[in-house]
């Protein structure tokens, strides 16, 4: 048996909220610390009888300079997947992102 510990599990049991957003809609910096506040649309009726759309602030992301270009990086990795209907008619691609073992971005 090894007495090295096993690492444990990104997803734990008790991971953080969830968040739906729609937009982005608004962003700062205070002292090396960066907010975005993440929006989504609400139906709210209007007066001649259809609905319209209202914007909510459903959560907010803080984090350094480091924390958000990480945050960049797997927003891009995941955008880079390929979708089942973006796949060539011969069925090229494999639907999986091509992801490697690079952890920083090319510049």
């Amino acid at each position: 048996m090894s007495s090295v510990p096993s690492p444990k599990s990104m997803m734990a049991a008790n991971r953080g909220p969830t968040v739906f957003f729609e937009h982005a809609v608004a962003m700062s910096c205070t002292n090396g610390v960066y907010c975005l506040t993440l929006a989504a649309g609400s139906p709210i009726p209007l007066q001649d009888g259809r609905l319209g759309q209202e914007l909510i602030g459903v959560g907010q992301i803080h984090g350094t300079r480091h924390a958000l270009t990480e945050l960049r990086i797997a927003i891009d990795r995941i955008l880079n997947v390929k979708l089942p209907h973006e796949l060539d008619p011969h069925g090229e691609g494999s639907g999986r992102s091509r992801m490697g073992s690079e952890t920083s971005p090319k510049h």
